[in-house]
């Protein structure tokens, strides 16, 4: 194929010696251009290859036509691309709040567990002093009744019940 054939069908390669054709779909933004201009510059062998008489001028601007047009598909492509991650990381810094905020809650909350735990045990550390304090008393007062029985029922020789 011809350097002109090349320039006029839409799987033009880069040059006469790589035989692998460029798809529009593996183009990035302005390379058709790029191709396009390169192949009107000069052929493989660095001879000017112009658009004279006889060269398909309409065939040359409907391929600029669409390079532009795969161009901008690029564009747009592109652009909902960065919409999908913009939106995509709304929903992140969204998830991240939402996470921020439970944490935020069940650290208040475990501050009021560990609270009222506390309270609890001091609670229960005041109703034990007061429950050893009344065990003490009774205590004594055992010890007084034994003492008031042992000394009131006692025969005077220090036996008990003889």
């Amino acid at each position: 194929m011809s350097m002109t054939a090349d320039i006029l069908t839409p799987n033009w390669g880069i040059d006469a010696a790589d035989p692998t054709p460029i798809r529009s779909s593996s183009f990035e933004h302005g390379t058709a251009l790029k191709v396009a201009s390169s192949h009107l510059d000069g052929d493989a062998f660095g001879s000017p290859v112009g658009l004279g008489p006889g060269r398909d001028w309409a065939r040359l601007i409907d391929l600029v036509q669409n390079a532009a047009r795969h161009s901008r598909d690029l564009e747009a492509r592109a652009q909902e691309q960065e919409l999908r991650v913009q939106e995509l990381l709304q929903r992140v810094r969204e998830d991240i709040r939402r996470a921020a905020e439970q944490v935020r809650v069940a650290e208040t909350r475990a501050r009021e567990a560990q609270a009222q735990a506390e309270a609890s045990i001091q609670s229960a550390e005041e109703r034990m002093r007061a429950a050893e304090a009344r065990a003490s008393t009774a205590e004594e007062w055992l010890v007084r009744v034994q003492n008031a029985i042992v000394t009131g029922f006692a025969d005077p020789a220090g036996k008990i019940g003889a």
